[in-house]
């Protein structure tokens, strides 16, 4: 078992550790701010680039002004790039830092500062932004299976958009 997300990232991302970081909110436990902050920019920008909503970057820049200045801010940089996904924290504190009156701490402003990415991230990163627009690069990211199963619900909801616009 795995989240999904991190799927196929050519890094194996502990779960136990994952998890031992976990905080209790009310009655349950959830992902330690830092982690979450990782997988909502992970999903948003990697998973649904040209669908990303309003929503999920508040959600970006709200987590992100909870983090601890400078302990979280580091863990930040060193789990984004240890994990490879430096490039979509970087664009989703980006994004948040745009829309919302939010900034980040000092010290953790200019992305040159921060650790490179890896090879991995960069080429990643690239296969995601290129995702919505070629089925082969689709495919790199995501496997021929899904990269299919993608392809007919795009095909799908295409029609469905088309016969509502022609109705209308």
């Amino acid at each position: 078992w795995d989240l999904d997300v991190f799927r196929g990232v050519g890094c194996r991302i502990d779960l136990e550790e994952l998890f031992a970081r976990s905080i209790r909110v009310a009655n349950f436990e959830t992902l330690h701010p830092v982690d979450t902050l990782i997988h909502v920019s992970v999903h948003a920008l990697m998973t649904h680039y040209n669908e990303i909503s309003l929503k999920w970057i508040e959600d970006i820049a709200r987590l992100a002004q909870r983090l601890a200045v400078p302990q979280d801010w580091e863990a930040l940089q060193e789990r984004s790039t240890r994990w490879r996904f430096r490039l979509a924290v970087e664009n989703a504190l980006k994004m948040a830092r745009s829309h919302f009156e939010f900034d980040l701490p000092e010290g953790f402003r200019d992305f040159s500062q921060w650790p490179p990415p890896h090879p991995e991230d960069i080429k990643r990163w690239n296969d995601a932004l290129a995702r919505h627009r070629s089925i082969i690069s689709l495919a790199r990211v995501r496997g021929a299976f899904r990269s299919f199963k993608h392809f007919l619900h795009f095909i799908y909801y295409a029609c469905c958009r088309y016969r509502y616009l022609t109705k209308n």
